[in-house]
């Protein structure tokens, strides 16, 4: 086998021109399934692509950073990767390089499955050159998945790449404007559903959280029926704050969709900084969001429910290695369960894996995230 398609399998970066991009990529693919060197049949590399997956980066480590967070999604999720880095300057560069990513299909280690990843970047300020760059490379008939990872929604940056995706995957997570950034994510939402799908790695984040009070309300095990949810009267939420000390997105959607699920009407004119008032069938809820720093920045901690009758639930959700430990308190009877879904853990290579699984709309995020953005409104002055 010739130098360079070997070091193209061993995940070795190569230069190429980006206009002669694919050209590259189907001779270097084409020499590698063909005979080595001693004119033996290369059978054991097996090429797989079931989507596109953009990663937009504007990261100092991208290369670092981003590069292993996609090689780590590529192994069980075959596609053609593509890290997009963005870097303001004024001299104007577009550069791009290709490497295969390859892992064992088997335990004998045989037949190696291999994916694509190109890099691709540019250094200016132009926001259309890394759309029109990108979108010459997608697989034909494939999804297409924009993972924009990056601490704020830039509309300018963003808006060129629309017509190209079928998915939006962002992280509220990382951002230092919550406010803004909620908006701007609503406003996406509200004027691409007709033609892509958007998701929030925070949000999948709260799932521990979602599925413990569903467990609480609909199995029985604590006593509790479905209706005893419309007795709740208070509701405290404990969090780390982030670096910045305000509050996080991911306590703004939790609240957001407790509000939803249970039609409780924000009052906004009592609204404080870690304070609101609900209103549902002319009963008062009480939420307060309470600052802790037992878990990583912006995460929560412990939900605490206070329903009539001061009967209190209280539900802790234990981050392990693969799975969460959730352990639910009420009434001075504990129940503890293990969570196994692959964002348990909160590793963004597992939570994004999640979201490549499925194209469908999440009607209920959408719900959460209009009241979470009511809610940073009135929060953030």
């Amino acid at each position: 086998m010739k130098p360079r398609v070997e070091e193209f399998l061993s995940g070795k970066v190569k230069a190429v021109d980006v206009a002669h991009l694919e050209s590259e990529l189907r001779s270097l693919w084409s020499q590698a399934e063909h005979t080595d060197g001693d004119g033996d049949k290369q059978a054991n590399i097996l090429r797989a692509c079931a989507m596109n997956l953009v990663l937009y980066s504007t990261d100092e480590d991208a290369e670092f950073a981003a590069g292993n967070l996609l090689n780590e999604v590529i192994v069980s999720h075959p596609c053609r990767a593509l890290l997009v880095i963005q870097r303001d300057c004024e001299d104007e560069n577009l550069e791009a390089w290709v490497s295969a990513r390859c892992h064992s299909a088997s335990k004998s280690g045989m037949k190696q499955i291999c994916c694509e990843q190109i890099t691709v970047k540019y250094e200016g300020h132009d926001p259309n050159v890394l759309p029109s760059s990108v979108s010459p490379l997608l697989v034909a008939d494939l999804p297409v998945f924009l993972w924009w990872r990056t601490p704020e929604l830039d509309t300018e940056a963003l808006t060129p790449f629309l017509g190209s995706i079928d998915r939006l995957v962002v992280d509220s997570r990382r951002t230092t404007s919550v406010k803004d950034y909620l908006e701007k994510l609503l406003e996406i939402v509200n004027g691409a559903r007709d033609v892509l799908t958007v998701s929030d790695l925070n949000w999948r984040r709260l799932l521990p959280w979602r599925r413990a009070v569903a467990e609480i309300f609909t199995v029985g095990s604590f006593g509790f029926q479905s209706g005893d949810v419309e007795k709740i009267k208070r509701v405290e939420v404990d969090f780390q704050p982030r670096q910045d000390g305000c509050l996080s997105a991911q306590v703004l959607l939790y609240i957001g969709w407790l509000a939803g699920r249970l039609g409780w009407q924000v009052k906004g004119e009592k609204a404080g900084a870690d304070n609101w008032q609900f209103k549902a069938d002319g009963a008062e809820i009480s939420v307060t969001a309470v600052r802790q720093s037992e878990m990583p920045p912006g995460a929560l901690n412990k939900v605490r429910l206070t329903l009539s009758g001061d009967r209190a639930i209280t539900i802790i959700a234990r981050p392990k290695e693969e799975l969460v430990s959730v352990v639910i308190d009420c009434d001075s009877k504990t129940k503890s369960f293990e969570l196994l879904t692959p964002s348990a853990g909160f590793r963004e290579s597992d939570l994004m894996g999640r979201e490549l699984e499925t194209l469908a709309e999440d009607d209920i995020f959408f719900q959460a995230l209009g009241i979470a953005n009511s809610l940073a409104a009135c929060t953030f002055n």
